[in-house]
């Protein structure tokens, strides 16, 4: 795994191929975690719809490892190019996201998919290939490293199921295709094309992302999650769990992150309403849960389910999880949907 440590020194060497760098990835994020160090932690990525082709980069950004929600800033970059430049604009977007929103986490970990891209804008010598962008990253480096932020670089090896990098993947090329259709004037010239696209990007940065999960729950999800979801009972109750699924809900924690002037927390107890307190923790659907826990157990137990595989997170009460049968999924999602209408949270926001 090649590590840019200090302010952004590169460090060149890459040892055990994609498997290895995968697993010292999830092992360095855990020790984020179990260490509540406050760091920042960034997913970015390019694509090339093409390569030459349309072009667009993205980056995933969460503020705590951890304990904040992420949020995700996607850059149209042009109509024909390649991933090397998207690769190049997503550290852009990154390091220009960090340096207008305030942290408080002074340690911030870059994870890119592309060396060369690391090693480029890490380095101090002039680049051939896009000397201008390069040269405006290592400038906001420069800027983050004096005002006390700790900038880390590693390679995150991509398409490995690393759940950041996923997103940020989804994120490059959606941006590819908005680039398809970005209408350019020959007359100008590249930098004021450029400039024309990042203006049209700061125009969304305040745009929160579709996705309301911690970074454990959203691990779950990226990992375990390959069955689509059922279909069956209430239309409304379906959406509701497509919802809770995808983090898009109408609980308080991720509207207070599209518009801060929401409270986060729950209408019934004084903390955040995230998904996982809802299904978890909110005192007031107790007797619900146990009900729905009951019934989960119960169908453990009906079809011998070994303990070790006895979940109850987000993706089994979905009825997504691959390792169990259509049936038993099948029963998760009738338990799941019998929970979200009794409780009857979303009945009167929707």
């Amino acid at each position: 795994m090649g590590t840019i440590t200090g302010s952004f020194t590169p460090t060149t060497h890459t040892t055990g191929g994609k498997d290895k760098a995968r697993d010292d990835i999830i092992h360095m994020l855990q020790n984020i975690s179990d260490n509540r160090q406050p760091t920042t932690v960034v997913f970015t990525d390019g694509s090339a719809l093409g390569n030459p082709g349309p072009t667009g980069s993205a980056a995933v950004i969460y503020e705590q490892w951890g304990s904040t929600e992420p949020f995700a800033v996607r850059k149209p970059v042009a109509s024909k190019s390649n991933n090397y430049e998207g690769e190049l604009e997503g550290l852009h977007l990154a390091i220009e996201t960090l340096s207008r929103r305030p942290s408080t986490a002074n340690h911030v970990l870059i994870l890119c998919d592309c060396k060369a891209a690391i090693e480029s804008v890490t380095g101090t010598q002039q680049v051939t290939a896009y000397n201008s962008l390069v040269h405006s990253i290592r400038n906001k480096l420069r800027s983050l490293h004096l005002q006390g932020h700790t900038i880390q670089f590693t390679w995150c090896p991509g398409h490995m199921g690393i759940p950041g990098n996923e997103i940020a993947d989804k994120e490059a090329k959606l941006a590819a295709a908005e680039a398809a259709n970005i209408q350019t004037n020959a007359s100008w010239t590249r930098q004021q094309a450029t400039k024309h696209i990042e203006t049209q990007a700061h125009m969304r940065w305040d745009r929160r992302t579709k996705l309301n999960t911690k970074s454990e729950h959203m691990q779950k999800i990226a990992m375990n999650m390959k069955k689509k979801g059922k279909a069956l009972g209430k239309r409304r109750t379906q959406i509701n769990i497509n919802r809770l699924v995808s983090g898009h809900t109408k609980l308080n924690a991720y509207q207070n992150w599209k518009n801060p002037e929401t409270s986060p927390n729950c209408p019934n107890c004084d903390a955040p309403e995230t998904t996982n307190h809802f299904l978890y923790h909110c005192a007031r659907y107790e007797r619900e849960r146990h009900q729905m826990l009951q019934e989960i157990e119960s169908t453990y137990e009906t079809y011998g389910t070994p303990a070790e595989n006895r979940h109850t997170d987000i993706v089994t009460l979905a009825g997504m999880r691959e390792d169990l049968t259509d049936v038993i999924n099948t029963q998760m999602y009738r338990t799941f949907s019998q929970y979200i209408e009794s409780t009857r949270r979303f009945d009167v926001l929707n």
